[in-house]
């Protein structure tokens, strides 16, 4: 049985689509169809202990699958931690996609019976968004204004006090907190300024504020059940 307590969503495609000519034992083989389609690509594009929720809903009919599990179990085996987020990352937008494109095929639902697909990157994609923002901080520094740094900088500490906050396994917690705490802490408290150019005090007083901030945000926190 799947322990969706302590898994995050890593994928999700949402199927919104028009009633078609589908007998009720012709969605119980659709549902069967997409457990089995989205488990075997799961456990190949991610890795082989993935959990499948495979849910539909009557009326218009929509479908929501679900591949839950860790962060951990995935990046704890690369030595580059944002290596792995992007290929994390990659892998899951592609997943999400193929699952939506299954779904429509299996329904045979076309572009006028289909009212809205989506594919979700879940955490994973929360993750990448964090990931890119305090890169771009790392890479411009020197190259850039620090009220441009800081607003990024501000960014990344909002996704980050949402992601810990959605993060269900503690092994993810600590693994995302101490990969990137690593990164943050490497940047100066004090950016240099771009060529003939200087930062105001107060801007600066910003940055070092908001880096400070950020790393309080990453820090690993007991969920609270």
């Amino acid at each position: 049985m799947a322990d969706y307590i302590n898994s995050n969503i890593l994928c999700q495609a949402y199927v919104h689509i028009e009633p078609v000519d589908l007998s009720s034992a012709d969605i119980d083989r659709i549902k069967q169809v997409l457990n089995e389609f989205v488990t075997a690509r799961g456990q190949f594009f991610l890795y082989p202990e993935v959990d499948v929720d495979v849910t539909f809903k009557e009326g218009s009919l929509k479908k929501y699958l679900t591949i839950f599990g860790s962060l951990y179990i995935f990046l704890h085996q690369y030595p580059d931690f944002r290596e792995g987020v992007i290929l994390f990352s990659n892998d899951v937008k592609r997943l999400g996609e193929s699952i939506v494109s299954e779904s429509l095929f299996l329904a045979r639902a076309r572009h006028q019976n289909t009212l809205r697909t989506e594919a979700r990157t879940g955490v994973v994609g929360s993750l990448r968004e964090l990931v890119d923002d305090i890169t771009y901080v790392e890479e411009h520094i020197g190259a850039t204004t620090a009220e441009h740094l800081h607003r990024r900088l501000r960014l990344a500490r909002i996704r980050a006090q949402n992601l810990m906050e959605v993060l269900a396994d503690d092994k993810d917690r600590t693994l995302v907190s101490e990969k990137l705490s690593e990164i943050v802490i490497a940047l100066p408290e004090a950016p240099p300024p771009p060529p003939k150019k200087r930062h105001p005090l107060g801007a600066l007083a910003v940055f070092k504020k908001e880096r400070e901030s950020l790393l309080e945000a990453l820090k690993p926190r007991k969920k609270i059940s």
